[in-house]
């Protein structure tokens, strides 16, 4: 999410967050997002991926992480089904391995530290 007082996102609110989970969050995030103070409104009715049929209920305040330098954004508008089918497993690292280790078995656990 960028800063932009002409643009709204669908989003979702999550309750239930503690402190511990903030810090990874912010780190997660690191330093080319900021966390901010929002008022976003609560969809009563959610309508298309366009936005068409939605219904707008309460204002809430709460949080969430801008994104600072609007430069390294591509020019246009952020697509879920896009983001899913190309580069969902490149930022989940879902494609990640260890050196030496087959991605197709699952690792075992063989003792607790």
């Amino acid at each position: 999410m960028v800063e932009d007082p002409d643009h709204t996102v669908r989003g979702a609110v999550i309750s239930g967050i503690t402190k511990a989970n903030l810090e990874r969050l912010d780190f997660f995030e690191g330093a080319a997002y900021d966390r901010r103070v929002v008022r976003p409104k609560l969809l009563t009715k959610v309508g298309n991926e366009k936005g068409e049929g939605n219904v707008e209920g309460e204002q809430v305040i709460t949080e969430s992480y801008i994104f600072l330098d609007k430069d390294w954004l591509e020019d246009k508008e952020w697509d879920f089904a896009e983001f899913r089918r190309d580069k969902l497993k490149k930022w989940t690292r879902a494609g990640y391995v260890f050196e030496d280790c087959d991605p197709d078995q699952p690792a075992s656990v063989n003792a607790a530290v």
